[in-house]
């Protein structure tokens, strides 16, 4: 079992990712709608990967990167942002700060399932609870 947090306050957003997941056996979907609930459930459940919309109402997807990558324990799981910012300055910025992949919206179903393939195919699955 593979465990997704997917960090984002958009209701449209959640749900379509969440049916995108539906389909995709042996991946539990956590949502949060806010950052620090977001940097919490990571800490929790350790996940395989996570996916982090930029603008949040409590704090910017750039902390919770740069506070992930700054703690030992959540260092080495793959953050995929997904963000409307499509600018290439964002984009190696993001990267440049510990980003796995950087998904623009309207977000490309495919790439997003190539992306999410390719990272459970280097981790190793947990046993479902």
């Amino acid at each position: 079992m593979y465990t997704v947090v997917h960090i984002e306050d958009n209701v449209a957003n959640l749900k379509l990712i969440e049916r995108i997941f539906d389909r995709r056996s042996g991946i539990q979907l956590i949502a949060a709608n806010q950052g620090r609930m977001g940097l919490e459930l990571i800490r929790q459940n350790r996940p395989t990967m996570v996916l982090l919309d930029l603008h949040l109402p409590d704090m910017n997807g750039i902390e919770i990167l740069s506070e992930l990558a700054n703690d030992p324990l959540t260092a080495s799981i793959p953050v995929v942002v997904v963000s409307a910012d499509a600018t290439p300055g964002q984009r190696q910025r993001l990267l440049a700060a510990g980003a796995h992949s950087y998904l623009t919206k309207p977000l490309d179903i495919l790439e997003l399932l190539q992306v999410v393939d390719t990272i459970c195919d280097n981790a190793t699955p947990r046993s479902a609870p």
